[in-house]
């Protein structure tokens, strides 16, 4: 026993000569400045006053039950729901080994208690219980006696996350948060119109396809035009023995579309009427001066519509109307997405058609007239 004790001695003394060498070296040198003993064997305070959690590099941003957004870097009390969304197609991407992406946001609970400087336990779980700590990070702020915490939401998910902040000395006492994360449109399947005839109600059908999350947001459309295609123009020309010359028809859309409120089935698709037909598309819409024609050549514009239309709609994928468009999707007035007609699957659509059937289909040329050669039949 004797012996061991000789030994641990030695050792002590040889580790005492090595730090006594280091200091003297360090002191006869400019470069040693760090005079923190607990740090030279990689000893690291758990209490220190400093934030676990470094700044993420963000894909996105935080919006409160309010509809405020949520700053990063700023402290907010604990609202009553806060909901993530990403500015990014595809939402969480890699940025390297050391890089953290990802949403962050800063909330406290110190008002949520009677008393401050009280020790927080923080918790993220699913409604069946188990944790959601694999979308939400928690790094509880030390430097605020644990009443405030910083949330990462590291990735989509599609299951609502409770936050809970409980009094570690007594867990019944406690506050929550909902936390959602927004669907994005990941597609535009379509977009057309839902009558292919003048005369019949009109609206604007949607079909966008959603991504990964909890809660969707709302379409604004702030402008949707219809165009003729060139071909079809020409066409309706060739069957006329007068001029007229053509315009595009500016459809004004002052609804904005909830897509919650049209989810269904399993394939995340939405169908919805976006506008109610208070705006009906006629011909004037197309044709320039159209209401200042006489009865006799407005028949012979619906015989040339009709013509044009008609000589070629058994053509597989025929259409004669190309649309054009802007629209906003947003969340609690943020922005998260601005669509237009580039984000649209590029195949022709049967409905994005005029046939002017209902007008044009009951007329027949009267070769007895000069410039108008059309007769109601």
């Amino acid at each position: 026993m004797k012996k061991k004790a000789n030994v641990a001695v030695i050792a002590l003394i040889v580790v005492l000569v090595i730090i006594a060498a280091a200091i003297v070296i360090g002191i006869g040198s400019t470069g040693f400045t760090n005079w923190n003993v607990k740090t030279w064997f990689g000893i690291r305070q758990s209490d220190d006053k400093k934030d676990d959690a470094k700044e993420p590099v963000s894909w996105g941003k935080v919006v409160d039950d309010a509809g405020q957004i949520m700053t990063s870097g700023e402290v907010y009390d604990l609202p009553e729901s806060m909901t993530f969304y990403s500015v990014t197609p595809g939402g969480a991407s890699s940025g390297g080994s050391d890089t953290i992406t990802g949403i962050s946001v800063i909330v406290t609970c110190s008002n949520n208690f009677e008393l401050n400087n009280l020790e927080i336990v923080w918790t993220a779980t699913y409604p069946s219980g188990a944790d959601a700590y694999d979308c939400l990070t928690i790094f509880p702020r030390y430097n605020n006696d644990n009443m405030s915490a910083q949330i990462f939401c590291m990735r989509p998910f599609d299951v609502q996350i409770e936050l809970k902040a409980a009094l570690k000395s007594d867990p019944s006492v406690y506050a929550t948060c909902k936390v959602d994360y927004v669907r994005r449109i990941e597609n535009l399947n379509s977009v057309y119109l839902t009558s292919n005839d003048f005369g019949d109600m009109q609206g604007i059908e949607i079909e966008p396809q959603l991504d990964v999350g909890t809660v969707a947001g709302e379409i604004a459309i702030t402008k949707f035009k219809c165009a003729l295609t060139t071909d079809f123009k020409a066409a309706v020309k060739k069957n006329l023995k007068f001029d007229v010359k053509f315009t595009e028809a500016t459809v004004t859309v002052e609804d904005v579309i909830e897509l919650d409120s049209y989810l269904y089935g399993s394939d995340d698709r939405i169908e919805l009427f976006a506008w109610d037909g208070s705006d009906d598309i006629t011909y004037s819409m197309f044709i320039k001066d159209f209401d200042n024609y006489d009865a006799a050549h407005k028949q012979a514009i619906y015989y040339a519509w009709w013509t044009a239309y008609s000589a070629n709609n058994n053509k597989a994928g025929y259409y004669n109307v190309l649309l054009d468009y802007d629209m906003v999707y947003q969340y609690k007035g943020a922005v998260i997405q601005q669509l237009n007609e580039s984000d649209y699957v590029n195949k022709a659509q049967n409905p994005n058609a005029l046939s002017g059937e209902n007008n044009g289909s009951h007329l027949k040329p009267n070769l007895t007239l000069k410039n108008v050669s059309i007769v109601a039949n």
